[in-house]
Formats: structure tokens, C-alpha cells, sequence
């Protein structure tokens, strides 16, 4: 309940209820002598929360690698360092996904802002290496190797939004100029609010091919 992944060493379950009395995750695996330890289920309790109109978005770890002293939070400046993470949708009161992946803080001079971006990455060692689901709809594209959780924060003084509207228009009136989706979501860490987030795509080669076809290493990215 501590928002870690459960390991051979964690606490074994005894049959008794586990009281909840605030927003909390249990993360669970099953193990068994001489069989293979199941994959870690996490299940997310939603405790005395007010009525949202955007779609939930919970983001679960071990509270030391997220938000403690030495978490991703506190330690922005690093750019290679990523905590392994639960990560759930719950969208019109129903759970959507729920997958386990990494996450790290993204951008630039916006790390140095107190509301800060994340990005999210889709590798083996915590479960699959891509990801498949409907985010966006009419994008016609479903399956993501990493996604970036925007925060607004360059635009912190005025509408916290101006990028996502913009490249919205441009999509209507430019089909032909390939663009980001996004989707506006309430993200919390670990059981708190952090605000409006808007979930991303990744603009790199891998979200170049999806549209555009052919092999991402055949894809080069000019950043600037």
C-alpha cells in the first residue's frame, strides 16, 4: 500500500481487510513454490474525492523515487533518472488501463518550475515495451512506445493551454501538417492532485512512422 512494486521480499497478504481511509493503491503479486510469480496487479481506491469533469489520470510508485529527496521531482536537473511507476486512467468513473511503465521529468526550462512535465516510458523490464490503447480518438493511431504528461508550464502566466488549443486549429485547418494529439486529464501522484496535465504524443521517429509509414531508423528527427 505504500505505492512500491511488490517483490519476494514485500509483505505477504494474511486475509485480513486492508483499511483504507484516503486515496490508495494496492499493488499485489502471487507467488508460489515452483511456479512462475504472477504479474502485479494494481488497483486504485478512491477515497472522499470530489467530482471531476476531465478523466483521471493516477500515477503510482514508490514514494522515495517520485516525489522523496532523491525522487525525479526534487532531482529535475537529471535527465536519465526514471522511477518505475503504475499508471491508471479512470475515465467517466470506470477504469480504463492500468500498466505499469517508467517515468521521468521532460522539457527544458520548464523543469525549473514548480508545476513540472513528465514523460512516460513503455519498456520490458516493467511489462511490455509498447502500449496499446485508444487515447486519442480519430487519430487512427493506438499503440505508443512513450507519451509526455504536459503541464502547461510554459504558458504558467496565461491560459496554461495555448499550445494544445493551437495545434488543435492547426489540424483542422492543415491536415496535412502532422501534429501531436493530446488529452486534457486531473493527474495525481501518489493519491494528490497535481493539476490539469495534458496527456501528448512523443514527437520522435517512432511517432513520425506511425503516421507517415515506413521504419522509424530510417527516420530522422531534426530538433529545434
Amino acid at each position: 500500500t505504500d505505492g512500491s512494486r511488490p517483490t519476494l521480499k514485500s509483505k505477504k497478504y494474511d486475509g485480513t481487510a486492508i483499511a483504507i481511509s484516503d486515496t490508495t493503491a494496492v499493488r499485489a503479486m502471487c507467488v508460489k513454490d515452483d511456479y512462475l510469480a504472477s504479474d502485479v496487479t494494481t488497483r486504485s481506491y478512491l477515497y472522499g474525492m470530489e467530482k471531476y469533469e476531465l478523466p483521471l489520470l493516477l500515477i503510482t510508485g514508490k514514494y522515495d523515487d517520485l516525489l522523496g529527496g532523491n525522487g525525479i521531482y526534487k532531482n529535475y536537473k537529471n535527465r536519465r533518472q526514471e522511477a518505475a511507476i503504475n499508471l491508471t486512467l479512470v475515465d467517466e468513473g470506470q477504469m480504463a488501463f492500468s500498466v505499469d511503465c517508467g517515468v521521468k521529468i521532460h522539457g527544458n526550462s520548464s523543469r525549473e518550475r514548480p508545476k513540472k512535465s513528465f514523460q512516460i516510458r513503455f519498456r520490458s523490464k516493467y511489462g511490455a515495451s509498447t502500449f496499446t490503447y485508444p487515447l486519442f480518438e480519430h487519430a487512427g493511431v493506438d499503440t505508443f512506445h512513450s507519451l509526455i504528461l504536459r503541464s502547461g508550464a510554459q504558458d504558467d502566466n496565461h491560459s496554461l493551454f495555448r499550445d494544445e488549443f493551437f495545434t488543435n486549429l492547426t489540424r483542422e485547418t492543415m491536415p496535412e501538417v502532422l501534429c501531436q494529439q493530446y488529452k486534457p486529464v486531473n493527474l495525481f501522484l501518489n493519491g494528490q492532485y497535481y493539476g490539469v496535465y495534458f496527456i501528448r504524443e512523443r514527437a520522435d521517429a517512432a511517432f513520425a512512422a506511425a503516421y507517415l509509414g515506413g521504419n522509424e531508423d530510417d527516420i530522422d528527427m531534426v530538433n529545434g
